[in-house]
């Protein structure tokens, strides 16, 4: 990787190596674990204006991608909490719904 050079403070030649390092690696994590590409990742940001899929709200940090387990079926983004949550329900529909109902009971 280039750093570009001139007057540039060795501060800042430290910062860009290290958000470059990052990109490399996100974009790494990113085709590994769900076959997709930062380019992917941010149309499906941009189609979900930033919020979660399932509670709505909006983070500054980046969101989780949500997959089924079982397929590797992409289904969206989500906020950390709401991805654990659906994970420590197994991601099961009768036991989401099961709860749903008793939080309305």
């Amino acid at each position: 990787m280039e750093v570009p050079k001139g007057s540039i403070s060795p501060f800042f030649v430290i910062i860009y190596v290290k958000i470059n390092k990052f990109l490399a690696t996100r974009e790494a994590n990113l085709k590994h674990r769900y076959g997709i590409g930062i380019e992917d990742y941010d149309a499906m940001h941009k189609k979900q204006e930033g919020k979660c899929a399932i509670c709505g709200v909006k983070k500054d940090a980046n969101l989780d991608v949500d997959h089924c387990h079982d397929t590797g079926k992409i289904r969206g983004l989500l906020c950390n909490s709401c991805n654990r949550a659906i994970g420590l329900l197994k991601e099961d529909e009768k036991i989401i719904k099961k709860a749903a109902e008793y939080l309305t009971s």
